[in-house]
């Protein structure tokens, strides 16, 4: 029910008709109720946000279209709103591509987008602290997808893979060789502390572009669906 927008009369607004998800915290709530977050669910599917939800990203907490843990405390616009950037200030209009040329009126010296970061943590543990954003950021969804692989294995007794080209992306890996044979299925044994940490892992995988649109918001998310895995 959240309204967004980068302002009256903004061409960019456009954008975020399409680039909002179709999940939310709210929508994930409300099909999850008020079962015990260890327990499987008969009738639970994967919550899937659809593609590309940069839009909803942008405005973090604003929004709420990754899911945000309950008692934790999200940051809202990414800092590039603040400075008048949107979708078109970053982006060609028809081509899409990123404007890399802009990025360095601000971010001098890096020789690629992926380079940009803002903050000094090192936010992954690996010690380097000196790494873009984006390879931050791609650390803690390899360590998430390992989280979530474990809990599967040990809360659930099923072994759960993912596939980013097969839908519904996370199937019943039965010999846990991480690819998706033709006699694997859709994954079935979902509770909702899985379906919670699946929907983030989800989401930073459809918005590829995360580290720029809102990085730390996307840091934070995958911090708690770690944690809340334990």
């Amino acid at each position: 029910g959240t309204e967004i927008t980068f302002g009256a009369d903004n061409d960019a607004n456009l954008c975020l008709n399409c680039h909002q998800g179709s999940g939310s915290t709210p929508s994930v709530n409300n099909t999850l109720g008020d079962l015990e977050n260890d327990n499987i669910g008969t009738n639970l599917r994967f919550i899937n946000p659809h593609y590309s939800p940069a839009g909803a990203t942008m405005f973090g907490s604003r929004a709420g279209g990754a899911y945000e843990y309950t008692g934790q405390t999200y940051i809202g616009r990414s800092p590039h709103l603040d400075v008048g950037i949107t979708c078109l200030g970053c982006h060609d209009a028809h081509g899409l591509q990123a404007k890399e040329e802009r990025c360095i009126l601000c971010h001098a010296g890096i020789t690629g987008i992926t380079e940009i970061r803002s903050t000094t943590p090192d936010f992954d543990g690996d010690t380097d602290s000196n790494e873009g954003l984006a390879a931050e950021i791609s650390t803690l969804e390899y360590i998430l997808l390992t989280a979530i692989q474990a809990y599967a294995v040990n809360n659930t007794g099923a072994p759960i893979g993912y596939d980013p080209q097969e839908y519904p992306y996370f199937f019943g890996d039965v010999n846990q060789n991480g690819v998706y044979d033709v006699d694997e299925g859709a994954y079935e044994s979902w509770t909702p502390r899985l379906i919670r940490a699946a929907y983030n892992y989800q989401w930073t995988q459809i918005d590829p572009g995360a580290y720029a649109h809102n990085g730390l918001y996307i840091i934070q998310v995958l911090f708690d669906s770690l944690a809340d895995l334990g």
